[in-house]
């Protein structure tokens, strides 16, 4: 059993022409969790049989904010990563 957490303050962003800097996106974070098996498959050679959830909670983290040419509409630029399962295997053949 594995797992993880990642945790980032906000980046700054810039909000207006007239200021630098001068706000913060959200905190980003996300938590993963993987469950693993090892199983000597093949004449005593180990597989690892594997089942990943990635961003448990599905989370929607925002990147950064796409803004007009006038600043005054901003739009959120959200990660591309809802939440995944995947699984499989790993051989060794050798």
């Amino acid at each position: 059993i594995g797992g993880s957490f990642l945790f980032s303050s906000g980046k700054p962003y810039t909000s207006s022409k007239e200021l630098y800097h001068d706000k913060h996106l959200p905190a980003y974070h996300k938590a993963d969790l993987t469950l693993s098996y090892l199983y000597p498959l093949f004449q005593n050679k180990l597989s690892v049989f594997y089942i990943s959830l990635a961003n448990i909670y599905n989370r929607k983290n925002i990147l950064g904010y796409r803004f007009s040419d006038d600043y005054r509409e901003k739009a959120p630029v959200n990660s591309s990563s809802p939440r995944s399962l995947y699984f499989g295997i790993s051989l060794k053949l050798l």
